[in-house]
């Protein structure tokens, strides 16, 4: 059996702030580290122990993954890998995500067009990219690596172990790639591909087939009862 652990890194705006599309432009710190903590919890519940970890090169991620291996305790090195840097979002990178919207629906229907309808538009451009990963326009995301990316890790991944990954929201949603193409259409029938921050992932492979057996595990205490 081989187990692929992601999480996605912890809060990078406080509590009440408007959060921003931040990319691989943009390399913001943790504003906490309780959210990261608790992701390292659900894993220990779930009694599972990363043989190796693997991080983005961005101080979200690593300062993540060094709270999750501290958590741990384990005593491995975290491994950097660029694969696994955050998306670029082109023109809506440092945007708000009202900003973000507004100016989706504004490309499909003009300046002109009354707000309701220029917002219900771009909301409808971000739904489709959480449900099915379609890449909003103007977004610089080459989804054909990414996917790459994943299942070459999912290769890699020695059977008897445990992968942890730190990446963020826009890679993480194309992990479920490694799975059949029927199995990923049944998932994404059922599941947003959009994970919250510090959420937990679980994928495994068995008898030489990979199954997500949870998504977006979200850092509340009701995962953790008995744990903390």
């Amino acid at each position: 059996m081989k187990t692929l652990i992601i999480v996605r890194h912890g809060n990078t705006f406080r509590v009440g702030e408007e959060s921003r599309r931040i990319g691989c432009f943009s390399d913001f710190p943790l504003v906490e580290s309780s959210r990261s903590i608790t992701a390292a919890r659900i894993i220990k519940s779930h009694r599972l122990v990363p043989d190796n970890v693997i991080a983005a090169p961005l101080l979200r991620t690593m300062l993540t993954a060094e709270l999750i291996v501290r958590e741990l305790g384990l005593d491995c090195p975290i491994h950097l890998d660029s694969n696994f840097l955050e998306i670029g979002y082109g023109l809506d990178e440092g945007r708000t995500e009202s900003e973000v919207i507004r100016r989706l629906g504004t490309f499909y229907l003009g300046e002109s067009a009354a707000p309701d309808l220029i917002m219900q538009r771009g909301k409808l451009e971000i739904e489709r990219w959480d449900n099915d990963g379609i890449v909003p326009v103007g977004w610089k995301v080459d989804v054909a690596k990414i996917i790459a990316v994943w299942r070459n890790l999912a290769d890699k991944i020695e059977e008897g172990t445990t992968s942890l990954v730190v990446s963020s929201n826009g890679i993480i949603r194309f992990a479920p790639h490694i799975l059949e193409q029927n199995d990923l259409e049944i998932f994404k029938k059922n599941h947003n591909l959009k994970v919250t921050t510090a959420a937990v992932s679980i994928l495994v492979q068995k008898n030489n087939k990979w199954n997500i057996t949870d998504w977006n595990i979200k850092p509340s205490e009701e995962n953790i009862i008995g744990y903390l």
